[in-house]
């Protein structure tokens, strides 16, 4: 639960921190937010924004930075108490009506979780305290992020590969949307 207060203050709404420094200090997309999907086994954390081709490698880096700042800085307690207001009622929200409760019991079925979880998931959000929130958000890491980067490669792919020499670029024509590693393995094997 520390972890789904952490995806808030990266970028869930206006005022996380993804937002904050792409669009509104930067101007640089219409909005940059996380996603946070919550399974009894562990979720992918899911940052997302739009930019254009020049600005690709710059966004990657603030969001690659984001991420690693939240592990490594304190964050205010009302900053933690605002995102945790944040995703009560929002969820709180969602169980106003017949579809939005269906939808919440169809979820926890699917991702395996008790349905009680829909009953003590708000007190659990409001146990988050800062240093949890911390101790939670290290488990997540510039370095072990999987970037993906969609666009015209050769507008950005200079400046992207100075920031991280490993990048492997999947031309257009070889992508695989059926395979999980989305044709990458042809790729490299073809280098």
């Amino acid at each position: 639960y520390p972890l789904a207060v952490a995806n808030a203050v990266m970028g869930s709404g206006q005022n996380g921190r993804l937002f904050q420094e792409v669009r509104a200090k930067r101007g640089l997309s219409y909005g940059a937010y996380s996603t946070l999907g919550a399974r009894a086994e562990g979720g992918a954390l899911i940052a997302s924004t739009q930019t254009k081709n020049e600005s690709a490698a710059e966004v990657v880096g603030l969001v690659l930075a984001e991420f690693d700042r939240l592990a490594a800085e304190p964050v205010a307690d009302a900053e933690v108490t605002n995102r945790e207001t944040f995703i009560t009622g929002g969820f709180l929200r969602s169980l106003e009506t017949t579809g939005g409760l269906g939808g919440q019991l169809a979820a926890a079925v699917i991702d395996g979780l008790p349905l009680s979880e829909i009953e003590t998931y708000p007190g659990k959000i409001a146990a988050t305290t800062p240093d949890s929130l911390r101790e939670a958000a290290r488990i997540v890491s510039a370095e072990d992020a999987i970037v993906v980067v969609v666009g015209q490669a050769e507008m950005f792919i200079d400046d992207l590969r100075a920031a991280h020499p490993d990048v492997v670029v999947i031309p257009a024509a070889e992508l695989d949307l059926n395979s999980p590693t989305l044709g990458l393995m042809q790729v490299r094997t073809a280098e």
